[in-house]
């Protein structure tokens, strides 16, 4: 096939781009392998997940995996269309660029539209894990003590989100060792409060805290998720700039390439 000088110049940065594709393919792979097996994002996770038989968090991590994959693939589609100069493949390769664009816009729209009631449900689950599901000797206990021991914090929103829940009717105790001052370490689980004693008297009687932890975990949580949501984003808005430039050169590439003879 016969191409001219824009075309060439096209598939030149066709096959650049595409490399770069399949970094940011490798990226997002990287991204969800990591939301799998950081130990203290599992035990976030637990402490997040709105529904234990739906774990959102959990799905979103392999969907990340699954899109590392395919950009792959779509990738790998990209540069061979350009290197054979085949219509066919360009055009395939054109295709999944509109649809990965698409997903990706409807993914955005629904996290705007929902963001509000996911928070909601969100606040509303982590008291309710602390009043039914926590215990010191399990994993959703475990979760919540790395948080408040990590952000300072007890409960969702305070520490009365304990009073009446099933661990502290079973142990007499109104709140948990990580919502009181704790000296430096790095397992919460193996190490006790400063003056445990003072601090139970304080969550008991509301007094003025000076061992309790007043303040509650949902906004620090959530400013944690956010922060960790810019590694996401970055790689997100890198991506959608390589699929745009993309998704250019090989519509220019496409329509300079001749016929076959």
């Amino acid at each position: 096939m016969a191409v001219g000088c824009g075309a060439k110049c096209a598939k030149f940065m066709l096959i650049v781009f595409n490399t770069i594709f399949w970094l940011s393919g490798a990226a997002v792979l990287g991204v969800g392998i990591w939301l799998r097996i950081d130990p203290s994002i599992l035990k976030y996770q637990q402490v997040v997940s709105i529904d234990s038989e739906d774990p959102m968090l959990e799905y979103a991590a392999y969907a990340l995996i699954a899109a590392g994959a395919f950009v792959f693939l779509v990738g790998f589609c990209g540069c061979c269309g350009a290197l054979r100069e085949s219509k066919f493949m360009l055009g395939m390769y054109i295709f999944f660029m509109v649809l990965i664009m698409a997903v990706e816009l409807a993914a955005g729209i629904l996290a705007v539209a929902y963001k509000d009631k996911v928070e909601t449900q969100l606040k509303a689950y982590m008291v309710t894990s602390i009043k039914n599901k926590y215990m010191t000797n399990n994993t959703i206990g475990a979760a919540w003590n790395l948080v408040q021991y990590n952000h300072e914090c007890c409960g969702a929103n305070n520490y009365t989100d304990y009073q009446n829940s099933k661990w502290s009717n079973a142990s007499g105790i109104p709140v948990a060792p990580t919502c009181c001052k704790m000296p430096a370490g790095k397992d919460p689980d193996k190490i006790q409060p400063v003056n445990y004693q003072v601090c139970r008297q304080e969550a008991s009687s509301g007094t003025q805290p000076t061992q309790l932890h007043s303040k509650g975990c949902y906004e620090a949580v959530k400013a944690w998720f956010l922060n960790h949501a810019v590694v996401v984003i970055a790689v997100g808005c890198g991506i959608a700039g390589v699929e745009l430039f993309g998704f250019i050169f090989a519509i220019c590439l496409c329509r300079g390439i001749g016929d076959e003879d």
